[in-house]
């Protein structure tokens, strides 16, 4: 069984490879780093103000790096199974003696596989690039990377799920969907937590809305958690202002919320291993 899934999971990093949206996304993310640099550069100084701005085009920079990964994981995951179906790839594949978990957890395997060193070095990038140029070295980076790499992996074992029951298209939809959801509620409950501290009465109610999204896909609540474990050593000051507006870390996801998020990645994979069992090929 594990030859198989090593198997399994070097035919679907060969099958990445040859996927034309690398080149696109290659280009655009070392753009990315590069304007995220110049920006820092421009920023340098010795005051404490230049710091304090370089801490939150850090969080600006983190948040817009998580939603890149996620863009990429959901394009290149959405026909990963669906897109195996679709073309009878499938079929032939599962003729031989290749069991339908083995299929799918060993193609989940090399794609989360990619983007595990995808995330990893475009974390480093961001990392890199703040100490080099902004002039600050965080701490807290081996917590903060494994929550970063966790949030495409969670995105790869949903798109895998919906990929079981609909089509290519369909899967995408609904995954990136899903994100969006994400993306409001962590956004609603950061600004429900300012509210919250400025004594406004809709502050609690708020926080608990992109509580219930973060539950319905805790994907942003890791990226939240990893800007934290980032800033939590850089002084009071500094996490104060890191924690300002849609992209800071006003309300603090707990561990407890961690663990959800693996849980709900054991889930995905499960389900979609179910409900492959049972999809015609």
């Amino acid at each position: 069984m594990p030859a198989k899934l090593c198997t399994m999971a070097r035919l679907s990093l060969a099958e990445i490879r040859h996927k034309k949206i690398l080149a696109g996304a290659a280009l655009l993310t070392l753009a990315f780093l590069a304007l995220f640099g110049l920006g820092l550069h421009f920023l340098r100084g010795q005051g404490v103000l230049d710091r304090l701005a370089a801490v939150q085009l850090f969080t600006m920079g983190l948040f817009l790096a998580a939603l890149l990964t996620a863009v990429l994981a959901v394009a290149v995951a959405a026909g990963a199974v669906a897109g195996e179906v679709e073309t009878g790839t499938a079929h032939s594949l599962l003729a031989r003696p290749i069991s339908r978990p083995t299929f799918l957890l060993g193609k989940y395997l090399g794609y989360a596989a990619f983007m595990t060193l995808y995330a990893g070095l475009l974390f480093a990038g961001l990392w890199g690039l703040m100490a080099w140029q902004g002039g600050v070295f965080l701490r807290g980076i081996g917590e903060a990377l494994g929550l970063f790499v966790l949030q495409p992996l969670i995105l790869l074992g949903l798109a895998f799920l919906a990929g079981t029951v609909l089509s290519t298209l369909g899967a995408g939809v609904v995954v990136f969907l899903l994100y969006g959801v994400s993306l409001m509620g962590g956004m609603v409950e950061q600004m429900g937590a300012l509210l919250e501290r400025a004594g406004h009465a809709a502050g609690p109610t708020l926080v608990k809305l992109g509580i219930v999204a973060s539950l319905i896909l805790p994907v942003d609540a890791l990226y939240r958690r990893a800007a934290f474990s980032l800033l939590e050593q850089t002084g009071n000051l500094w996490r104060g202002i890191g924690a300002m507006g849609p992209f800071g870390v006003a309300s603090i996801p707990s561990r407890w919320m961690v663990l959800y998020a693996g849980l709900y990645l054991v889930m995905a994979l499960w389900l979609a291993v179910r409900c492959f069992r049972t999809r015609d090929v």
